[in-house]
């Protein structure tokens, strides 16, 4: 298997797990739809209900265990009732989450 530059995992995994655990927790803590998510996120609600259905790599499920649990539940208290208005805000935590998760060496985090 082919070695991924740290800003490749960081596209490609962390992310994408930051994305997966702040919209598991819209979703069900507070019950925000997939139309709603997809407002607060900046993203399409069919990638929403693509990170709701579990379709995403076994990267993005092991990095998600290194997501930082406190920031997803900062962010979403943050977002959850601000709609279109939210997407900086969510942007700024994954930045942070991204940051948190920083043990792979990533070069936007030393910018």
């Amino acid at each position: 298997m082919e070695r991924m530059e740290s800003y490749e995992v960081a596209v490609k995994q962390v992310i994408p797990a930051a994305r997966l655990s702040i919209i598991r927790s819209l979703n069900s803590k507070y019950r925000l739809n997939e139309t709603q998510i997809s407002r607060i996120m900046g993203i399409s609600q069919a990638a929403v209900s693509k990170y709701l259905s579990g379709k995403y790599s076994d990267g993005v499920v092991h990095m998600e265990k290194m997501v930082d649990q406190r920031l997803v539940e900062e962010c979403t208290q943050a977002v959850a009732g601000m709609g279109g208005e939210a997407e900086g805000t969510v942007n700024m935590y994954i930045c942070r989450i991204c940051k948190s998760v920083n043990d792979f060496g990533c070069k936007f985090s030393r910018a």
